[in-house]
């Protein structure tokens, strides 16, 4: 306890954990709106009409990944490389810009292709097609930029006010189990009018001027961000299919239990993921590994409390979001909290150590090797007739623990934390 309180203490010294400090002060008020609207819609919609909205946004989730294309990491490092040179962040911003913009007019090509040829999805063709249109957030919400020059503050504030608008809407329109439409289209407005906001930012602040780029430079940014998106393929597949599993399997109710887990273990694993953020551009800046195993060393610490805290507290936290109908979802958070204190190193092995150091690759294998192993696992299921909302949610730890296994061995063998 002592030593974790010196890692603070030490920590206290870096303006970067203040910045993680208001991040997470204000990213605390972000989350409470998400926890405010579940119980009132999982009680209004149902659970299927609820399954059926978490079935439709995990399609979508692939399309949202392509759509990034990598540059979460790409393009924040060069943002943050190239910060104080006006033309370079130009370059980056408008070709960042426009390949996405490109990938997302494909995309919807390729969704309406699916949905009118596939008979699984024609049948629910238009909550698909509306839930889409939150991928134009992905394409106008800088968020790469500001991460790179280390100006997040403005993300949780548009994320705050996305959300706080998307929640007013939810409570004064949806009345009803036909109201489910409502939900992804309010979502889209509010993303849509943050992104907006964010673009506006990008002008007046950084005076980011709107133009054609290059098609070398285009070019360019494919090619560094190339790696990293296979990458994040590798890891949305291993997230979003067991939506898709669990919907043809056990049906939209079962998807509903698993998706209340999800969403109380993300919740806390958010905190990890903002100390990983924060430090990000300032690793890459200054190659800080003793900063970066001070930031394992707590996160891993709050993971372990977390843990903890969710085996203990489960059945009342599920009780108070979902009512008693929702407590099938118990020992869903028991196997799926495991990957809180597992996250307290996986994150900060990957970008902030392998990235930093100069092995993208064996990051991005790590992610896709990871992928393999759990598709192998839920082909073993299918053999094994073993499928289970439960036996899904083993898989997903077992793939987490392989992905640490790997970065952990590489970081060692090349010591990358000295």
């Amino acid at each position: 306890m002592s030593e974790t309180l010196e890692n603070i203490k030490r920590l206290i010294k870096h303006n970067l954990f203040r910045n993680f400090f208001s991040l997470s002060a204000l990213q605390l008020f972000n989350l409470l709106l998400p926890i405010l609207t579940y119980p009132y819609l999982i009680r209004v919609l149902g659970q299927h009409n609820y399954g059926m909205l978490i079935f439709a946004n995990s399609i979508i989730q692939y399309f949202t990944i392509i759509i990034n294309f990598g540059f979460n990491i790409s393009a924040t490092k060069d943002v943050s490389v190239n910060r104080k040179n006006i033309n370079k962040l130009n370059e980056i911003t408008n070709s960042v810009l426009l390949i996405k913009f490109i990938i997302f007019f494909v995309g919807l090509m390729i969704l309406l292709c699916l949905t009118f040829f596939l008979f699984e999805l024609s049948r629910y063709r238009m909550l698909i097609l509306i839930t889409y249109t939150i991928c134009i957030s992905e394409v106008i919400f800088p968020v790469w930029f500001f991460q790179g020059v280390e100006d997040m503050k403005f993300i949780t504030y548009l994320n705050v006010f996305t959300k706080v608008f998307f929640t007013i809407l939810i409570f004064i329109f949806v009345q009803s189990k036909d109201d489910y439409l409502k939900i992804p289209i309010f979502n889209s407005l509010g993303a849509f009018f943050g992104g907006i906001f964010a673009l506006t930012i990008l002008v007046k602040k950084y005076k980011i001027k709107f133009l054609i780029p290059s098609l070398s430079i285009i070019q360019k940014q494919i090619t560094k961000s190339l790696p990293y998106f296979f990458s994040r393929v590798s890891a949305v597949i291993t997230v979003e299919t067991n939506i898709i599993i669990i919907a043809n399997k056990m049906g939209f109710s079962n998807v509903a239990y698993y998706d209340l887990a999800k969403k109380i273990v993300n919740i806390m694993i958010i905190p990890i993921n903002i100390l990983n953020q924060v430090i990000f551009p300032s690793v890459v800046a200054s190659k800080n590994m003793r900063l970066v195993k001070k930031s394992i060393i707590l996160a891993f610490v709050y993971g372990l409390a977390v843990f903890f805290i969710i085996i203990l507290f489960s059945e009342s936290i599920i009780t108070a979001l979902g009512g008693k109908n929702m407590l099938p979802a118990k020992y869903l958070i028991w196997i799926l909290c495991f990957s809180v204190p597992l996250s307290g190193i996986h994150y900060f092995l990957g970008n902030t150590v392998l990235v930093v150091k100069g092995y993208a690759q064996i990051f991005n294998r790590s992610v896709i090797y990871s992928m393999i192993f759990y598709l192998a696992l839920v082909v073993l299921l299918f053999f094994t007739q073993l499928f289970s909302i439960y036996t899904i949610a083993i898989i997903v730890i077992c793939s987490n623990i392989f992905d640490l296994a790997y970065r952990w061995y590489h970081v060692k063998k090349l010591k990358l934390l000295k």
